[in-house]
């Protein structure tokens, strides 16, 4: 939320992702998905933010990219769709 601040298009699709995601599947059901789906959440908004990706935004994505891939299986399958989001980022700064 606090990198999305300053777009309020962008603030209003975090703050209603975060309704849909997690408040549908309830605060006591503990499963991977929970917190793959805030991973990919924060990387996708940290990406949209990020006018030209910086060396710390890349090892911060590293770092995030090394604990997903080797925690939750279900990145398997968000892992390439956040690849795709980061190219996308990248072909728009150029």
């Amino acid at each position: 939320l606090h990198r999305a601040k300053r777009d309020p298009v962008l603030m209003a699709t975090v703050i209603a992702s975060i309704a849909a995601i997690f408040m549908t599947t309830g605060f006591f059901i503990v499963g991977e998905y929970n917190t793959a789906f805030a991973i990919t959440l924060l990387v996708a908004v940290r990406l949209a933010t990020a006018e030209r990706l910086t060396l710390a935004d890349g090892l911060v994505l590293a770092v995030i990219a090394a604990f997903a891939s080797r925690v939750y299986e279900v990145m398997i399958y968000l892992g390439p769709l956040l690849s795709v989001i980061t190219v996308a980022i990248k072909s728009r700064s150029r």
